[in-house]
């Protein structure tokens, strides 16, 4: 199993969540951490490139994984209008 840290942005971003969307947003980054290594993803592109999204409704939390230490560390937390046009 890994385990997820927050930046500090990131902490930041999620506290200031809807309390069923941070909630949800939780409830998905659990369920990553314990099947991260069976779950495929695809690296983002562009700006956030070597970074993974994981979609929570209509929003996304960016992150990146280190395998060698089993760590998901959340960079990004944010609507998906908004959160891919943010330096992570």
């Amino acid at each position: 199993m890994y385990q997820v840290e927050f930046r500090p942005r990131a902490a930041q971003e999620f506290d200031n969540l809807d309390q069923p969307t941070a909630t949800r947003v939780l409830k998905k980054l659990r369920w990553l951490a314990e099947n991260f290594d069976s779950v495929r993803t695809e690296p983002l592109a562009g700006p956030l490139l070597g970074l993974f999204n994981l979609r929570v409704g209509d929003y996304g939390v960016i992150y990146q994984p280190d395998c060698e230490k089993k760590v998901l560390t959340v960079r990004l937390v944010g609507h998906r209008r908004e959160i891919y046009n943010q330096p992570a």
